[in-house]
């Protein structure tokens, strides 16, 4: 049998992180005279003191130091699928107790949303909301962000069970030869994210923004999060320089993350040399040229706020942040089905984007060459590759089990959203974006413009579910319903 005891002792441990970062959201409506700040700082020592309990009802030395050395996969995936669920449920907690406007399923679709960096909201007049409310919506997709990163480097070495080949490009081979220890390497990602954060909060204050709004706006946007302080999102600036800044954030968080450790050591050709980044760049160069030539020719629009209106709502919906500056879903057909299917693309592995990425994508295409080379020549032995190198069953097997995972899951849940009553396009639109996390969907209801406030209680749950299975690469958290899973 699985023992659960060295799983329950980490995730009280990791309780206490989130607890304490209460503290911060607290401080804010504190300065603000906002009486919010009750709810930051009964929720956050109520977090840390079950935190605490957790830990010591659950304390062992023997089973504590036998979950790091053995590497048992079953608890690392029970860790993982435990702790996310259980961050949700801990960050809905502030935000119920600090808005009497909504219910506790709202706060639970707003924090899962957050912590996922999927960016959909049932939070509307965001300019009147506290502002201890909107920097923990941003810390949330902060962290979230950034538990992406650490995550995919956790599950590397059970690839074979969770799929998280994501920092596979730049730090490990496709034979799997490392050249870091998870350690050092968890130390550089945190690092990294931490710069990278740093920098587009002093370039968006340099933009326009106040410190503040700078501040939130950097935290997600590196996270690809979405989450805004303005219901305008960041259109309600109206400033062409704030939205260049947050497209090369956008850009720049989309990239594998481990590839600016090459760049601080004088090797761009290393990151320019990777195949997935050209194709991602080609890729964006080509939707953004399509949509940009849509607006000039097909709108009249200039083309140069043409490519500025593209180049921004495609880069958004394709990295999954989900920023927007207009409802790009009344731009006419054919650019919202483009924009439909950049949902399901994201950006390079090792980074915070979602959807399937472009090193899966590529992977399937390779796959697809390789047969259809089979196909022409019978006698042929055609074996996938990529950058040169052949694929192994390790990486084929998780790749093609998640796409058709990702397909499945979009189509039930979009299947359950219509029983609900949701129309066509609000079902395929709002299941699609969930899964693939990117947060605004399509038509007037959870379009840009919108919001998810109006859905059923039912559908906030079923796509707080969608949201999770996306996050964490969906066999992450599927396995644990199998019965084998929990015997030796």
């Amino acid at each position: 049998m699985l023992r659960i005891r060295p799983v329950l002792y980490l995730t009280g441990i990791l309780m206490l992180p989130v607890g304490a970062a209460m503290l911060i959201p607290m401080t804010a409506d504190l300065l603000a005279g906002e009486p919010s700040s009750l709810a930051f700082a009964g929720t956050g020592a109520a977090t840390a003191f079950v935190g605490v309990a957790l830990a010591l009802a659950c304390r062992s030395g023997t089973l504590a130091g036998d979950f790091g050395r053995n590497h048992d996969p079953r608890q690392v995936l029970a860790l993982i699928t435990l702790w996310w669920l259980l961050a949700i449920v801990l960050a809905a907690l502030p935000l119920y107790f600090a808005d009497q406007r909504i219910n506790y399923t709202d706060a639970f679709f707003e924090a899962a949303s957050g912590l996922t960096t999927t960016g959909a909201s049932v939070f509307t007049g965001l300019e009147d909301r506290p502002p201890g409310v909107l920097l923990w919506r941003a810390m949330l997709q902060w962290f979230g962000g950034l538990g992406i990163v650490v995550m995919a480097l956790v599950m590397l070495p059970f690839r074979e069970i969770g799929g998280m080949e994501v920092i596979r490009i730049d730090q490990y081979d496709l034979s799997g030869g490392r050249k870091l220890s998870d350690a050092r390497l968890a130390l550089v990602l945190v690092r990294i994210y931490l710069i990278l954060t740093a920098v587009w909060v002093v370039l968006l204050r340099i933009a326009g923004m106040d410190w503040f709004d700078a501040l939130c706006h950097a935290m997600t946007t590196i996270a690809t999060g979405g989450y805004s302080t303005r219901d305008g999102s960041v259109g309600a600036w109206h400033s062409p320089a704030i939205e260049t800044v947050v497209i090369l954030g956008m850009l720049a968080a989309s990239l594998p993350f481990i590839g600016y450790r090459q760049i601080a050591q004088g090797n761009w050709r290393h990151l320019a040399g990777n195949p997935e980044v050209g194709v991602f760049f080609a890729v964006v160069g080509a939707a953004v040229g399509v949509v940009m030539l849509w607006l000039w020719l097909g709108t009249g629009t200039g083309p140069f706020d043409a490519l500025r209106r593209s180049a921004f709502n495609v880069i958004s919906v394709l990295t999954g942040t989900g920023y927007a500056t207009e409802d790009f879903s009344g731009w006419g057909g054919g650019t919202t089905a483009l924009l439909f299917l950049l949902m399901f693309v994201g950006g390079c592995s090792g980074s915070t984007t979602g959807g399937l990425r472009i090193f899966r994508i590529q992977v399937m295409l390779a796959l697809v060459a390789a047969q259809l080379r089979k196909v022409s020549q019978p006698r042929l032995v055609s074996t996938p590759r990529l950058a040169g190198k052949p694929i192994s069953e390790d990486y084929l097997r998780p790749v093609l089990s998640i796409a058709a995972l990702f397909l499945i899951t979009v189509t039930v849940l979009a299947g359950f959203l219509s029983v609900l009553g949701l129309d066509r396009l609000t079902a395929l639109s709002a299941a699609a974006s969930a899964v693939a996390i990117v947060g605004p969907g399509l038509g007037p209801i959870v379009g840009p413009a919108g919001s998810y406030a109006p859905l059923p209680e039912a559908a906030k749950w079923a796509l707080s579910v969608g949201m999770l299975l996306g996050r964490l690469e969906f066999l992450t958290a599927l396995v644990m319903f199998s019965p084998g899973f929990w015997r030796r």
